[in-house]
């Protein structure tokens, strides 16, 4: 597991480096002293659970955090455009809660970890929150627009799947 959390802490210094505009030696020592605090932190709490940090498998994972958080991004930058029109009075609010399945198999490794990252992925988009867990199967979503949120919540759930697992290394 420790080395996991060393090979892990690599790019997420690199990520750190372009977050904060530091390219340079010092940059990438504090973005790995930090990655390595918090890779340190989630062995601690998460010793039962484990994710598999591959050299060989780094690429593909860190390609896919990449995507998955292109994709966070524009949700969250579309989400909050929507959640505006709606306090403005443009668009209609229709609240509701609903249920959806969390798509995770019994023999999924690291099923706890991919249901809490999805739950983050859904809650910090604007205009859903995740306020339920029944076990790790269903998700109970509290929505603007439970009519809207039907439509393309289980086709979020997917598609938000399956970069998850690449970027822990299930797929």
């Amino acid at each position: 597991m420790i080395g996991q959390v060393i090979t892990i802490s690599v790019p997420m210094s690199l990520f750190w480096m372009i977050l904060t505009n530091q390219l340079n030696p010092e940059g990438f020592l504090v973005g790995y002293i930090f990655s390595l605090s918090i890779g340190s932190l989630l062995f601690l709490s998460l010793r039962s659970e484990t994710i598999p940090a591959r050299p060989t498998n780094a690429p593909k994972q860190v390609i896919a955090m990449l995507i998955y958080g292109f994709r966070l991004a524009l949700d969250i930058f579309l989400s909050g455009i929507d959640v505006s029109l709606r306090v403005l009075g443009i668009r209609p609010i229709n609240p509701g809660i609903i249920a959806i399945s969390t798509q995770l198999e019994a023999e999924d490794d690291n099923k706890i970890i991919i249901s809490g990252l999805s739950a983050h992925g859904i809650t910090i988009t604007p205009g859903q929150l995740v306020v339920d867990f029944d076990k790790t199967e269903t998700m109970y979503v509290h929505c603007l627009d439970v009519e809207e949120s039907a439509e393309s919540l289980e086709d979020d759930q997917t598609r938000r799947l399956v970069m998850l697992k690449r970027m822990i290394g299930n797929d």
